[in-house]
C-alpha cells in the first residue's frame, strides 16, 4: 500500500518539516495518511539519496527501504 503526504514551503520551513518528520519516524510517531510508518529493527536497511537538478527543475530524493522475505542461499556443488 502507497501513502504519500506533501508539504509545500520555503526553504526554512521544508528544514524544519524534516526535522520533525526525521525525529517522528525514529521515535515510532510518524503517520503518512493515517498508517504508522514503522521501520523494522531487525532487518537491513537500504539509503539512497536521489538529486537532479536541470534548467526546468531541480529534485532531491530520500529513499530508506528493507525487504521482509529473506532470499534462500544458493547451494554450491563442491566437487573435487
Amino acid at each position: 500500500m502507497r501513502y504519500r503526504e506533501k508539504f509545500e514551503g520555503n526553504r526554512e520551513e521544508i528544514y524544519e518539516q524534516l526535522k520533525e518528520t526525521v525525529t517522528n519516524l525514529f521515535k515510532g510517531n510518524l503517520r503518512v495518511e493515517e498508517a504508522s510508518v514503522r521501520i523494522p529493527k531487525d532487518k537491513l536497511l537500504e539509503y539512497k539519496v536521489k538529486y537532479e537538478d536541470t534548467p526546468a527543475e531541480g529534485q532531491l530524493s530520500i529513499k530508506i527501504t528493507w525487504t521482509y522475505i529473506e532470499e534462500p542461499e544458493e547451494e554450491v556443488d563442491e566437487e573435487f
